[in-house]
């Protein structure tokens, strides 16, 4: 599931991966320490909405799945983000 976050002027993307049972925050900028706090709080109540919807799931502990936070990019160049998004956007085929 795929969960586009924005923090002030940029844009960076939280995946549920229940395919490998992690959270995923893609940021597209080299710091991402700039998103982390905000991303874990925003992965906190993807977990509370989710176990709320979901109370009788046994296929995901969504409790136990483990926050990844990296960035595909070595720009520190703000203008950057549109087009990260876009290419992202275009490179998924969804089935």
């Amino acid at each position: 599931m795929l969960v586009p976050l924005r923090k002030n002027s940029f844009w960076y993307l939280l995946v549920a991966n229940f395919r490998h049972k992690r959270f995923e925050v893609i940021c597209p900028f080299k710091n991402s320490d700039i998103i982390k706090d905000d991303a874990l709080v925003a992965v906190a109540n993807f977990r509370k909405d989710f176990k709320c919807v979901k109370s009788r799931s046994t296929r995901v502990e969504i409790y136990n799945m483990p926050t990844v936070i990296g960035s595909v990019s070595s720009s520190t160049n703000q203008l950057s983000e549109s087009f990260f998004f876009v290419t992202f956007l275009l490179s998924i085929h969804f089935y």
